[in-house]
C-alpha cells in the first residue's frame, strides 16, 4: 500500500510539473520579461548593496543609480540620432558612387550589372519595399518601448526589494531547506552579476575598437558600424558575424584592400575582446559544457528570438548550480 502511495504521489508531482511547464510556455513573453528584468537587476544589486554598507539608503542608492541609467540613455540617444540621420543621408547621396565601384571591381565582367543604378529593373520598387519595412519597423519600436519600461521598472523594484523578495522567496519552503535556498540565490545573483557585466564589458570593448580601428582605415559611417557591432556582440555565437556583415559590405565598395583590412580588423578586435578583455571581466566562465551551451540557446532563440537565446545561458548556468546544490544537500542528509 505504502509502495502504491509513492507511486501515485511522484506521478502527481509529474502531471504537476508537465502542466507547469505548459502554462510557462503559454505565458513565455511574459515570464522572458521577468528573467529579462532579474538579469538587468542583477547588474545593479552588488553595488546597491555595497552603497548600503556605506550607510546610504536602499531607495536613495537604487534611485540614484538607475536615474544615472536613464540620464545615461537619453544622452546617448541624443548624441547617436544626429549622427545616425547624418551618415544615412550621406549613404543615399552616394549610393550611386557605390554602386559603380561594385561594377568596376567586377573588372570584365561588369556588364553583368546594368550601366546606371536607376536601368536595375524595379530597383526604385526595391527600395519602396525597404521603405515599407522600415516604416513597419518603426511601427513596432512603440511595443519595444513599452516592454522596455516595463523591463526597467521591475527590474527597479526588484533592486529595491531585494531583501523582501529573498525573505518572501525563502519563506515558501520549509524551514530545513532556508539556508539551501539562501546560498542558492547568493550564488545565482554572483554568476548573473559577473557575467552581465563582461557582456557589457564586451559590448563597449568590441565598439570603442572597432570605432578606432574604422577612423584609422578611413572607412566610411564608422560611427554607426561600430555601434551595431557592440550592439550584435550580446548575440550568442553569431553576434560577430552580424556585427561584421555591414562594415564588409561597405570597405567593399571602396577598395579590395580596404575589405581586406576590415576583415582582418574585425578579427583581431575579437581575438582581443575573447582572449583578454573576457578573462579579466570575468575570471571564470558559467561552466557548462559547449554541446549544452549550443542546445539551450537553440532553445532559448527557439522559445524566445534573440532575447531568448540571450538569457538562455545564464537561465541554464542558475539551472547547473541548483542541480549542485541539491546534490549537495542530498549528501549531507544522507550522511546524517
Amino acid at each position: 500500500m505504502n509502495e502504491t502511495k509513492t507511486y501515485f504521489a511522484l506521478a502527481v508531482k509529474i502531471i504537476f510539473f508537465i502542466l507547469l511547464l505548459v502554462g510557462l510556455y503559454f505565458i513565455r513573453d511574459i515570464v522572458l520579461m521577468l528573467l529579462v528584468s532579474i538579469l538587468l537587476a542583477a547588474l545593479f544589486v552588488p553595488l546597491v548593496d555595497w552603497l548600503e554598507t556605506k550607510k546610504i539608503s536602499r531607495l536613495l542608492s537604487t534611485v540614484f543609480i538607475y536615474f544615472f541609467i536613464v540620464f545615461l540613455f537619453v544622452g546617448t540617444v541624443f548624441i547617436i540620432v544626429p549622427i545616425f540621420s547624418s551618415e544615412f543621408t550621406f549613404f543615399t547621396e552616394k549610393i550611386g558612387d557605390y554602386y559603380q565601384n561594385l561594377r568596376s571591381l567586377l573588372g570584365n565582367h561588369q556588364t553583368i550589372l546594368p550601366e546606371n543604378l536607376i536601368n536595375i529593373p524595379n530597383w526604385q520598387g526595391g527600395l519602396s519595399f525597404v521603405g515599407q519595412g522600415v516604416f513597419s519597423f518603426i511601427g513596432s519600436i512603440a511595443n519595444w518601448v513599452f516592454t522596455c519600461v516595463l523591463v526597467f521598472i521591475l527590474s527597479f523594484y526588484i533592486t529595491l526589494e531585494k531583501k523582501s523578495l529573498v525573505r518572501a522567496l525563502t519563506s515558501l519552503f520549509p524551514k530545513k531547506y532556508h539556508n539551501f535556498v539562501d546560498r542558492l540565490l547568493v550564488l545565482s545573483q554572483k554568476d548573473l552579476s559577473a557575467w552581465g557585466l563582461a557582456m557589457v564589458g564586451s559590448m563597449l570593448s568590441v565598439g570603442i575598437l572597432i570605432y578606432i580601428g574604422l577612423l584609422i582605415l578611413n572607412i566610411k559611417f564608422a560611427f554607426v558600424l561600430a555601434f551595431f557591432a557592440g550592439i550584435t556582440e550580446v548575440i550568442p555565437w553569431i553576434g560577430p558575424f552580424l556585427g561584421a556583415a555591414p562594415a564588409v559590405f561597405i570597405a567593399l565598395f571602396q577598395s579590395p584592400m580596404a575589405l581586406l583590412l576590415v576583415v582582418l580588423l574585425y578579427v583581431i578586435v575579437q581575438q582581443i575582446v575573447n582572449n583578454i578583455v573576457m578573462p579579466l571581466l570575468m575570471k571564470r566562465t558559467v561552466g557548462l559544457d559547449p554541446i549544452v551551451v549550443i542546445m539551450v540557446l537553440l532553445i532559448g532563440a527557439k522559445l524566445g528570438g534573440i532575447l531568448g537565446a540571450l538569457i538562455a545561458v545564464p537561465a541554464a548556468a542558475i539551472v547547473s548550480i541548483f542541480i549542485k546544490e541539491y546534490i549537495k544537500l542530498k549528501e549531507q542528509v544522507e550522511e546524517k
